[in-house]
């Protein structure tokens, strides 16, 4: 919820080739740090890889290299894309330890229905607290919004569902979810492309640079 709360208000704020690459690459390093923290470690050529990917994406909200200054950042579109950016942190490393709990006590589960069975408790569980939360707030107007777009709502929250139960089952494969999540952040260069496409987002050198930093992190990261 943090997530979901954090980017929607962010994406008000802000272009998506902005906000989206900085709302997915924070959590990398964040990531790495809390992994660390309870004990999974990480090698060098990671660490290095990852900072050249937060550079990147710290690139492309600017519009010149100029800009590159602490004011640039400072505005609300940033902050909410910081916030989405903790709460995949949390989720990252709480659904991590629960994929290995799950692996540890339910062994005649697969990895394939003990993702599908995580993914189940997951989604039931926020929309039963978003719903208690709107009831709680009397936002009724919003409850109506959701029946009124329900076709395009449930469209994209299947497509959400299908990319992140494809993650969970990624974590039943890994020791270390910080791999995981640097391998999710190839969709900041489908973001960056796609807003200068469909939504007509302006084509600027520092965007293209910065997806190249994301780009190179990536393989740094993962490939060496």
């Amino acid at each position: 919820m943090i997530y979901l709360v954090g980017l929607l208000n962010a994406y008000k704020q802000g272009d998506v080739g902005v906000i989206y690459p900085i709302a997915r690459a924070l959590p990398v390093l964040m990531v790495g740090v809390g992994a660390w923290f309870i004990g999974q470690s990480l090698g060098v050529s990671a660490w290095i890889g990852f900072a050249i990917l937060t550079l990147g994406c710290l690139l492309v909200p600017i519009k010149t290299f100029r800009q590159l200054t602490v004011s640039a950042y400072a505005n609300l579109g940033v902050l909410w894309a910081f916030v989405a950016a903790v709460g995949t942190t949390i989720y990252s490393i709480v659904d991590k330890e629960g994929i290995n709990w799950l692996m540890t006590e339910t062994s005649a589960l697969t990895p394939h229905h003990i993702a599908i069975l995580y993914l189940g408790l997951q989604t039931a569980g926020i929309a039963l607290l978003l719903l208690i939360w709107l009831l709680i707030t009397r936002q009724f107007d919003q409850l109506s919004l959701t029946w009124k777009y329900k076709r395009q709502s449930s469209i994209a929250g299947v497509m959400m569902g299908l990319t992140y139960g494809i993650v969970l089952f990624a974590m039943t494969m890994v020791e270390n979810v910080s791999y995981v999540v640097a391998l999710r952040q190839v969709s900041i260069i489908f973001g960056v492309f796609m807003g200068m496409w469909f939504l007509k987002e302006p084509w600027l050198n520092t965007r293209i640079f910065g997806v190249v930093l994301v780009s190179t992190g990536l393989v740094i990261a993962l490939a060496i």
